[in-house]
């Protein structure tokens, strides 16, 4: 497209060429001839028929011209749509300021990682002056790879591999024959990892033809400053432009920086000078990513079909080789993700199995490497969120075991190592949630509290990361909610003002973050869901009123995430629940009404999902009561019976979930009160028979649970009070 300057030149010349030919056209159809007419007879010739057109288009050709050239550099007010470009443009250099800011800040921080400590902790007899002195043996090499990597890990956002590239060149620098390079490996080790690589680029021995020291250069630079490792890796490229692997690791910088048209470019160039499998395969996972970033499953998953059948191709070849059998669980874990994505839970957990069996093989063969103990760990949750996704919930709790058995040896000892006490509390979390799902409420209690302890800590260490923060509300929120099952009112009321408290304060330091506002709704919503027990319908519905605010606005960020939307459904079932008790049926009913619609269209969306399956049958229940209150025993008769229907549907597919239990309950004694309305006690009996049933099941299943022996009660008090047994 022509520049905004050539496209207004343009349209004014075309108006400048239109009135110069009407001009010509008059001149050539005047009665007069065609040399000009002396000064005194100027006004009676141009009086002259048809002269006076030509004075006419004559001076709207000046003024056109005149217009033209003044209206070409005049200012002008700016269109819909160039403001809507200047501020997609302000906005991605606001990003890629705040990234070089974070960065900086980062780099700042890394000055103080107290990486020596680190490697001392993970007793690896290691020293700078060691290094300095040349006395690095292969064997203490392999020990400082893998305490260097996990150290990196820890203290900053790298992945695994990037850490791992980070110890192997470090490593690499500790046993050169040049003493500089010595003196940069002691460098990084005394915990001053970006001053070392500012001196390896200064260096004598860094020649601006070797493009492998540019990299050595990067590969130091990215678990620290993704602006300088990316500049490293451009300089790295300009010395040896053909060079695959260069091209993919600026692929991943992009990708982490979510720059994907970048990420993708970089990919693609990857791949088209790969000229041996092994960088064809990394090529082929990088596009891979690329893809599933942007929503594009069935692409990503074919990409990692290609990645993994060369990584199992190497293998045949090359049986022993360890990075091949890792970079095959990894696109194995990676095959399982999107296919947990796109519903096939059976794939996701045979791919998640493998990976599985292979993390355990390499971990067994290096039981002295911590980061292959991590890897392990992370493969056991990642096949347990398979299971459990699928239904089989009993094999879940038995990967989350082992992953938090892991992760329990991995932490100890290991205090300031942030990352292996953040892996334990995901553990203890996910040990949590389990035991809750099967009614072991007391025991789920007691991991939630222990996954708070450390988050507690981290915190306490480390007050201004965003993400232990984060954690610590998520945990309130847990403890909230497992409060409440064991009827500790108090300490559930606690955990909400907590929740809201930092969920308020993180939203505030970065309002633009969909996660934090999220997380602010949620909060506000689980303050709501205590003050409606407490009676104060007031403050429930204010704390609705901002939820409802919040998840509004987030819908309309993107209108086809479907989680926005279900996240809709539950503060309208909150705000109708609250309209309800203040016996404002109407708005209670419209609540509900909106509620319903919203969760009918998730459901049609995808009729697998068990969760939606189930809140649409509450939200059917809800209007079952409604019909209930306005005499409408008919409609609440077929609202109530579809209910039913649909949760013995779901109790089929996974009949240990105590919720289910609880559904089926509620069901049968609401179809048992409507038989007792219209006077029909013997199927009335016969149905609260049914749901006492149901509910002796469920205390067998979670005899610590206090309301479900409340419930108990309720109903043997029904079925004596209509004459039953």
């Amino acid at each position: 497209m022509l520049p905004k300057a050539l496209r207004l030149l343009s349209v004014r010349l075309g108006l400048l060429a239109v009135f110069g030919g009407a001009t010509v056209a008059q001149i050539a159809s005047a009665d007069s001839p065609l040399t000009w007419p002396g000064w005194t007879d100027l006004p009676r010739w141009l009086l002259t028929a048809p002269n006076p057109w030509l004075l006419v288009t004559s001076v709207l050709t000046a003024f056109g011209g005149v217009a033209s050239v003044v209206q070409l550099f005049a200012s002008r007010p700016a269109t819909g749509s160039e403001i809507g470009q200047d501020g997609r443009k302000t906005r991605a250099d606001v990003a890629l300021l705040s990234q070089k800011i974070s960065e900086e800040s980062l780099t700042s921080h890394s000055r103080h990682l107290e990486l020596l400590s680190a490697l001392q902790s993970a007793r690896v007899g290691v020293t700078a002056e060691d290094i300095r002195a040349g006395r690095i043996s292969d064997e203490v090499r392999a020990e400082l790879i893998a305490a260097l990597g996990l150290s990196i890990e820890a203290q900053t956002q790298a992945t695994a591999e990037q850490a791992r590239a980070f110890a192997e060149t470090a490593a690499d620098l500790a046993q050169s024959s040049a003493a500089d390079d010595r003196s940069i490996a002691a460098q990084i080790v005394e915990g001053y990892p970006l001053e070392a690589t500012d001196r390896l680029i200064g260096s004598s021995n860094f020649h601006a033809t070797n493009a492998e020291r540019v990299r050595m250069a990067a590969r130091l630079y990215t678990p620290f400053s993704t602006t300088k490792a990316i500049a490293a890796y451009t300089d790295a490229l300009e010395l040896d432009p053909t060079h695959s692997g260069t091209w993919a690791e600026l692929a991943r910088l992009y990708h982490y920086r979510g720059s994907r048209e970048d990420a993708r470019r970089c990919a693609e160039r990857a791949a088209e000078l790969a000229a041996d499998p092994w960088n064809i395969m990394i090529a082929e996972g990088l596009l891979g990513d690329v893809a599933q970033a942007e929503g594009q499953l069935d692409g990503a998953a074919s990409h990692y079909r290609r990645a993994h059948d060369l990584a199992r191709t190497r293998l045949n070849v090359f049986p022993g080789d360890k990075s091949g059998r890792h970079e095959l669980s990894n696109y194995l874990q990676k095959l399982g993700q999107v296919s947990t994505a796109t519903g096939n839970l059976s794939a996701a957990a045979r791919y998640f199995k493998a990976s599985v069996r292979i993390t355990s093989d390499l971990s067994a063969a290096q039981p002295n490497d911590p980061a292959w103990q991590r890897e392990l760990s992370v493969s056991h949750n990642w096949l347990g969120d398979a299971l459990w996704d699928a239904g089989r919930r009993f094999e879940a709790q038995k990967e989350y075991e082992a992953a938090l058995i892991i992760r329990q040896a991995l932490a100890r000892g290991r205090d300031s190592n942030w990352l292996a006490q953040r892996d334990l509390s995901v553990s203890c979390v996910k040990m949590g949630d389990v035991l809750s799902a099967g009614g072991q409420f007391s025991e789920a209690h007691e991991h939630y509290k222990a996954a708070l302890a450390i988050r507690e800590r981290l915190v306490a260490a480390d007050p201004d990361n965003f993400e232990h923060r984060r954690d610590l509300a998520r945990s309130h929120s847990r403890l909230r909610a497992i409060a409440i099952d064991l009827e500790h009112i108090e300490e559930a009321r606690q955990h909400s003002y907590s929740e809201l408290s930092i969920s308020r304060d993180l939203a505030k330091e970065d309002p633009g973050n969909i996660r934090w506002r999220a997380d602010l709704a949620r909060a506000h919503e689980n303050l709501a869901g205590i003050q409606l027990s407490d009676g104060k319908l007031d403050s429930a519905l204010h704390n609705l009123a901002e939820s409802l605010e919040i998840r509004e606005a987030l819908a309309k960020i993107d209108p086809t995430d479907l989680k926005f939307k279900h996240a809709l459904w539950k503060v309208h079932e909150l705000r109708g629940e609250s309209f309800a008790q203040a016996r404002d049926f109407a708005k209670a009913r419209n609540e509900y009404m909106q509620g319903y619609a919203l969760v009918h269209n998730l459901v049609l969306s995808d009729p697998a999902n068990a969760q939606w399956q189930g809140d649409f049958a509450t939200a059917v229940d809800r209007l079952g009561e409604m019909a209930m209150v306005v005499g409408d025993f008919d409609g609440a008769q077929k609202y109530f019976t579809d209910s039913l229907a649909r949760r013995e549907q779901l109790f089929a597919a996974d009949s240990s979930e105590i919720s289910l239990l609880q559904d089926l309950f509620i069901s049968h004694a609401k179809l048992a009160q409507l038989c007792e309305i219209n006077g029909n006690i013997v199927d009335a009996v016969a149905r609260y028979r049914r749901a006492r049933e149901i509910i002796e099941s469920a205390i067998s299943k979670a005899p610590d649970y206090p309301k479900l022996k409340g419930l108990l009660s309720k109903v043997n008090a029904v079925i004596l009070r209509l004459g039953g047994s």
